[in-house]
Formats: structure tokens, C-alpha cells, sequence
């Protein structure tokens, strides 16, 4: 098993909250993981709660966190007003990730149904799924076209 990297946004009580489960989980060796990142708009809770758990990128930027190469996975802590632009910002990193490996690996040969089985692999590793196999009977991971582009 290899061991996820947490970044966790929002400090505050539903934060420690969340931490203090993944940390049993990760003391009872259920769940391979540490922290890497947290973050806070309040610079001093975010220091300490950095200091807690360990991690090596505290901030005050969300953007920074999700942007952070060293994390695999975002917890979003944060008031639920707050959830969409930061579960958004973190889906679209998992998206052109994505979509920068199938273009490196699109090119003359290579199969559209190649191309699909690598796209639901890579999603699968990342924890992530298409948004539109199945829909309506959709078969694909990916909508491609020869030529065209890729969805």
C-alpha cells in the first residue's frame, strides 16, 4: 500500500474534529497515510495545528495546499459556504493531471479504447471517477474522437 499524503483546510472544530479520526486510523495502522499540509485563515491556529500533526506546509492559502505537489488528498474543512470552490479547485487538479497524461501517451496507434482504459486507471489511483460512464448507458471513461480532442 502506498501512503496518501493529507492536506486538510479549516483548522477550526470540524477540523480537529476530522483529524482526530484520521490520526486513530493512521495510529491503529488501519489507514497508510500522514499529514503533509493544513491550512487556516488563521495564520496561528494553522501553525499549531501544523505542529500537531506534523505537517511540513502550513499556510494561510487554500490554493497553495491544493496546488502543492506533495498532496494526494484534500480534506475540506471549512463552513459549508465555502465547500464548492475548494472541492472544485481540487477536482479540476485530478482533471488536468488527467488530461496532461493522455496527451502524452495520444499519438498515432495508439487506440481510443487504450487511451480510456488508461484514463479510468489513472482516475481510479487518484480516488477519483468519471463524471458520465454509465450516464444514459454511456460506456466510456473518456469521450474521444480520432483527430479531435479528448473530453
Amino acid at each position: 500500500m502506498t501512503s496518501v499524503n493529507i492536506g486538510l483546510i479549516g483548522c477550526g472544530f470540524i477540523g480537529r474534529f476530522h483529524s482526530i479520526a484520521i490520526r486513530y486510523l493512521i495510529k491503529q495502522g488501519l489507514v497508510d497515510a500522514r499529514y503533509v499540509a493544513v491550512c487556516d485563515l488563521d495564520e496561528g491556529r494553522a501553525r499549531s495545528f501544523g505542529e500537531r500533526t506534523g505537517a511540513q506546509l502550513v499556510t494561510t492559502k487554500a490554493e497553495e495546499l491544493i496546488d502543492s505537489p506533495e498532496v494526494d488528498v484534500v480534506y475540506v474543512c471549512v463552513p459549508t459556504a465555502g465547500h464548492k470552490e475548494l472541492v472544485m479547485r481540487a477536482a479540476g487538479r485530478v482533471v488536468a493531471e488527467a488530461l496532461d497524461a493522455l496527451a502524452a501517451r495520444a499519438r498515432p496507434g495508439v487506440s481510443t479504447d487504450a487511451l480510456d482504459r488508461y484514463a479510468a486507471s489513472f482516475l481510479k489511483e487518484r480516488g477519483a471517477a468519471p463524471s458520465f460512464k454509465g450516464y444514459r448507458g454511456y460506456p466510456a471513461t473518456i469521450c474521444a474522437s480520432v483527430n479531435a480532442e479528448v473530453v
